[in-house]
């Protein structure tokens, strides 16, 4: 077989016709959505329109502009990828804009998107600094000035970052409120009535020790709404519940952007200072009850993260004789099952041989062995029989008697609550003693309120 090498030619930039006109775009940009800014962007493209026109030798294929965009970055403007589709169709043969700043303020991102439409033919004109591309000298300005453009616009984003960082400083930087709160026309935060009454039932519900799935429901099911009027989230009530906001104080730079042009927008944990302005708007709800807020929070977030460590049926609740660590299940290179002392895993000191290790299949065996004592040895049971028997024959009494008993103790726990509730405002209960406590009140209120509905609804009746 003959080998056979076939040249494939490189594209070379499409070539007009002498009569041809020649296409002419324009590109203009603002890079705010402020009015005045609004107003700029209108003239630009009316103008370029006109300009166009005027010239007969000039046809006019688009004029392409960007509003409210930053011209640090080439990729959020989508009139320019625009104009650079049409180029690479063969649609445009020159560009006009009006300065070199408002076709790119990152010099890299400049010189190689020229570069890239010097190779498909495509003059740009910069009106400004009267630079064409399809010069050598055109070039060599180019990247002097582009440099220029990007020092300018780094400036430009270090001041606006001094003003902010002084508004910070001196408490009068106006944020986005939350529900709740409205800026007045003096520019005081202000309480929105119907919209502070949602947030107050949102701190009660927490502190009465509902979750925060089920206060969104509750909130969805009442008809409320945050405040862009979309419905309540589990990430929503979160951001209520921790937001110091409403305990009358402003925290100032919870995020930040990094250095220009990346300028990404990040959680601030310690990596810039924050401002917190006490006593700056009238609180919604006490510092008191925000603060109980937040350690229900800590301990819940503490509990949930010991939760995803308890994964197995066995975990958390085997423990080393030797140091008292707990046993965690690991598979060995045999692809065996075994639970060995933390402490020994984290070389921190168990005086156990190998940890401990036990095999989860002799666990498993133990365990079956410890049931079958409990379920055929009836007098280890026997006195938990007697007292469900005791139980039983409390339920035979008048149901008159037994509605007016149920009625004292939902009462008796109802006072309670309030008081438990109180309690963990005023500071004075650990939230893992509230948390538990509550649980076991709010059972037993559901348990005696579902045998009361079921005493009334069969006349009367005791259901055994």
């Amino acid at each position: 077989m003959t080998k056979r090498v076939t040249e494939i030619m490189p594209v070379k930039a499409r070539s007009r016709q002498k009569d041809e006109p020649i296409r002419v775009a324009a590109y203009c940009r603002v890079s705010t959505n402020m009015h005045h800014q609004e107003l700029s962007y209108e003239v630009q493209v009316r103008y370029y329109q006109d300009l166009i026109s005027r010239k007969s030798d000039w046809k006019l294929v688009q004029v392409y502009a960007d509003k409210g965009i930053s011209g640090a970055k080439t990729e959020k403007r989508t009139g320019f990828l625009k104009m650079l589709e049409d180029c690479e169709k063969g649609k445009i043969d020159k560009i006009i804009t009006k300065s070199i700043s408002r076709f790119a303020r990152n010099t890299v991102d400049c010189i190689s998107n020229i570069r890239k439409l010097k190779l498909l033919g495509v003059a740009v004109y910069f009106e400004k600094e009267n630079i064409d591309t399809m010069t050598m000298q055109g070039e060599l300005m180019l990247s002097i000035l582009s440099s220029i453009a990007q020092a300018e616009a780094e400036a430009v984003s270090t001041n606006a970052q001094w003003a902010v960082q002084y508004r910070f400083q001196n408490g009068i930087f106006k944020q986005f409120t939350g529900l709740g709160y409205r800026y007045d026309e003096t520019g005081e935060l202000t309480i929105q009535p119907e919209e502070a009454k949602v947030v107050r039932l949102i701190f009660e519900s927490y502190l009465e020790g509902k979750g925060m799935s089920t206060i969104a429901e509750e909130m969805n099911e009442k008809g409320y709404c945050g405040r862009n009027g979309e419905p309540f989230k589990v990430g929503g009530i979160g951001y209520i519940l921790k937001n110091p906001l409403y305990k009358g104080e402003l925290l100032y730079q919870k995020t930040y952007r990094t250095e220009f042009p990346e300028r990404k927008q990040k959680w601030n944990h310690g990596e810039v200072t924050q401002y917190l302005v006490e006593n700056s708007h009238k609180p919604i709800v006490t510092a008191e009850e925000f603060q109980a807020t937040q350690r229900i929070m800590g301990y819940r977030n503490q509990n949930m993260s010991q939760e995803k460590l308890n994964r197995y049926g066995f975990s958390g609740k085997i423990e080393c004789g030797r140091c008292d660590g707990v046993f965690r299940r690991r598979v060995s290179y045999a692809k065996e099952v075994q639970w060995i002392c933390v402490n020994h895993i984290e070389k921190s000191g168990c005086s156990q041989p190998f940890g401990g290790r036990i095999k989860e299949k002799h666990i498993k065996n133990a365990f079956v062995d410890m049931c079958n004592k409990l379920k055929y040895n009836s007098g280890v049971l026997e006195h938990i029989v007697e007292r469900l028997e005791q139980a039983e024959d409390t339920l035979s009494c008048r149901c008159d008697e037994k509605l007016n008993s149920i009625t004292e103790q939902i009462e008796q726990l109802e006072k309670q609550n309030q008081i438990l509730s109180q309690m963990i405002v005023d500071g004075y209960l650990d939230p893992a003693f509230f948390i538990q406590e509550k649980s076991e009140l709010d059972l037993q209120l559901d348990k005696l309120r579902e045998e009361k509905d079921q005493l009334q609804s069969e006349e009367c009746t005791v259901v055994k």
